[in-house]
């Protein structure tokens, strides 16, 4: 098990070795100057800028004077750790020179982001980072600086929200998609979300094109929660989520568990919102089925493999 972890761990991070080898071997091979420098120096930042997303908002509104110093300071760090390492190199070459095209550096140290970030999802990483130090606050009965941001997050969408904004994406853009569930579940909770805005979240919340951005925060299963109760709005929510499982089956996880659906279907029966409930179910048992059938075919494809390479 720990040769497996530490194999793990050198692959996802051995590329960015690239980066120091890349510059260190380019002062061994003789290189010097700003003619290798600044192609070394703009590898260290991109790779800074692709890697730490957070550190390199996106977005104008998010750069403030302190995000823009830190970015600053960042380049210089760069700078230096590129000229350390060729200065590093160079120091080397007086010994013992490397028979080497001094263009090998620069093209090892540019390869390092793109197969970086082939292995590595730093956006995935941080949120997953950001789930674990919530779920040790909570379990110290703590209250981080990430729940006190999330909850202003939160006030400021439902005030948007109370103005009469019901453009979801780009309030999702600007405060993030966790605050914006949580402020629409606060005016379910108050009575307070009206049909206009429901039918908003459940176009937002099951458009495939935002899949990717909405995954694993269950934004299927709160549209479902909220609006549960309302027939039509139930048709909307059932109709929707099968053109997202067809476009996307991963959602599927996202999804609302049959269970839920099973009662949802009970509470409108025989009406025109439990037969779109019902299709949605088959569609969901339809994609388990499909996945189980996968799953099968690889393991039979693994046993065959096996008794045709038993071990010696």
């Amino acid at each position: 098990m720990l040769r497996v972890f530490v194999m793990s761990l050198f692959v996802t991070f051995a590329p960015t070795l690239l980066l120091y080898l890349g510059a260190f071997s380019c002062g061994w091979a003789g290189g010097g100057g700003a003619a290798v420098l600044v192609p070394l120096w703009l590898a260290f930042v991109l790779w800074h800028v692709v890697m730490r997303p957070g550190d390199w908002p996106r977005e104008r509104a998010y750069w403030t004077v302190a995000v823009g110093l830190r970015a600053g300071l960042s380049v210089v760090v760069m700078l230096f750790l590129a000229g350390a390492c060729l200065t590093l190199g160079r120091g080397l070459f007086l010994l013992a020179p490397l028979p080497l095209p001094v263009w090998v550096g620069p093209l090892l140290a540019l390869m390092a982001t793109p197969l970086q970030r082939l292995v590595y999802n730093p956006t995935k990483a941080a949120r997953i980072e950001a789930f674990l130090e919530d779920a040790v606050a909570q379990i110290d009965g703590k209250t981080t600086a990430h729940d006190a941001a999330a909850a202003a997050a939160a006030a400021d969408v439902r005030t948007a929200l109370g103005q009469g904004r019901t453009d979801l994406h780009a309030l999702a853009q600007r405060h993030g998609p966790a605050p914006v569930l949580d402020a629409l579940s606060a005016l379910q909770d108050d009575g307070l979300l009206s049909p206009p805005l429901a039918r908003a979240l459940i176009a937002w919340a099951c458009d495939p094109a935002l899949s990717l951005d909405l995954q694993g925060l269950e934004a299927p299963y709160v549209t479902l929660s909220l609006v549960q109760d309302d027939a039509g709005l139930v048709i909307d929510f059932a109709h929707a989520c099968i053109t997202l499982l067809e476009a996307d089956p991963e959602a599927f996880w996202d999804c609302p568990s049959n269970r839920m659906l099973r009662q949802v279907q009970q509470r409108h029966a025989a009406t025109e919102a439990a037969a779109a409930v019902r299709a949605l179910r088959v569609k969901q048992l339809c994609l388990t089925r499909a996945r189980m059938s996968q799953s099968r075919a690889e393991l039979l494809a693994l046993m065959r493999e096996s008794a045709d390479n038993p071990a010696p």
